[in-house]
């Protein structure tokens, strides 16, 4: 995580990339000390460069994997009160611990009974908590996520991107 980071300092994005093929759960990890490191402590003692690295750490996300999650808590981030990040980390936080059981599970040989249904159940808990806080681009990618799951719950999750079309980004705008 320490290559990362300073990779990400010094905009060498090239190494950057291939550390964040090497390990994604090191460095959604990594993107959240950033997240947390801009809530903690008064603002003259924060890195003033933490952001820059979260911004292209999602941009890097959104190279390689076409995930637009990242830029969209980069984008609410420059603009939110304190208070509002600090709502928003610990709902961030539990994603990204979604994130890592659903790659876990597909490193498996064989799924465990119900997987998909749990995965739907957290995904659906999070778009809620995301909806509550006004992160509408965090509700739309658990709605995507469920809808991957479940593709009966597509048309949900087509309706929101269209609802928050001018809100969440690039990536998502054309759904």
């Amino acid at each position: 995580m320490r290559r990362l980071d300073e990779s990400l300092r010094i905009s060498n994005l090239d190494l950057a990339k291939s550390l964040v093929l090497e390990n994604v759960g090191a460095a959604d990890d990594l993107f959240l000390s950033y997240l947390r490191q801009e809530t903690e402590g008064p603002p003259e003692s924060r890195p003033s460069d933490t952001l820059a690295r979260a911004k292209r750490l999602a941009d890097l996300f959104y190279d390689l994997f076409e995930l637009d999650l990242e830029r969209g808590v980069v984008a609410f981030w420059e603009n939110a009160a304190l208070p509002q990040k600090r709502a928003l980390l610990p709902i961030l936080e539990d994603h990204f611990a979604v994130f890592r059981e659903e790659r876990s599970l597909y490193d498996k040989t064989l799924m465990p009974y119900g997987w998909g249904g749990r995965l739907k159940a957290k995904y659906a808990a999070l778009a809620d908590r995301y909806h509550t806080a006004s992160f509408g681009s965090g509700e739309l990618y658990a709605r995507l996520r469920m809808a991957n799951l479940d593709p009966g719950l597509d048309e949900d999750a087509l309706k929101k991107a269209r609802d928050l079309h001018d809100k969440v980004g690039e990536a998502w705008g054309g759904y």
